[in-house]
């Protein structure tokens, strides 16, 4: 395997004991790679600050985020090598995602928020951890860990 320059770890609240140990466990297998946390849940964001490691609470950064940051055709080149990758588009995993809102205007600013603080944290020679696909947050991370 090769080293991972960062250690991305998703986590609830549900988990997030479970992956604060498994962070430092990752941290000492990986002592050269930077370990960061991310959640969209502050009990679980606090948590981690606590144990002492960096967090990064998700909904925080993606509400201060330029939606436009990312220029359309860098927009354009992530769509097309994560459906290069994976077979789904930015489109369909928004649509994949639980707690979008209803308005389509909204909706196309909640995938850019996602896609600007996502495409900032997930870096080349990361390895991240998270559970499942019903949520866009992981689904467009692991997406941009592989075709980004």
């Amino acid at each position: 395997m090769e080293t991972p320059e960062h250690l991305l770890i998703f986590t609830r609240w549900d988990n997030v004991y479970m992956r604060i140990e498994l962070g430092k466990s990752l941290k000492r297998k990986f002592p050269d790679s930077k370990l960061q946390f991310a959640t969209v849940n502050y009990w679980a964001h606090l948590q981690v600050e606590n144990a002492g490691e960096h967090s990064l609470y998700l909904l925080d950064r993606m509400q201060r985020c330029d939606p436009n940051a990312i220029p359309p055709n860098r927009k354009e080149a992530l769509d097309k090598a994560i459906y290069e990758e994976t077979g789904a588009t930015l489109n369909m995993m928004t649509l994949g995602e639980r707690a979008r809102p209803r308005n389509g205007k909204k909706v196309e600013e909640m995938r850019d928020r996602h896609l600007v603080v996502l495409d900032e944290i997930v870096q080349s020679k990361t390895l991240m951890v998270h559970e499942t696909c019903d949520s866009m947050v992981y689904w467009l991370a692991s997406s941009l860990g592989q075709g980004g």
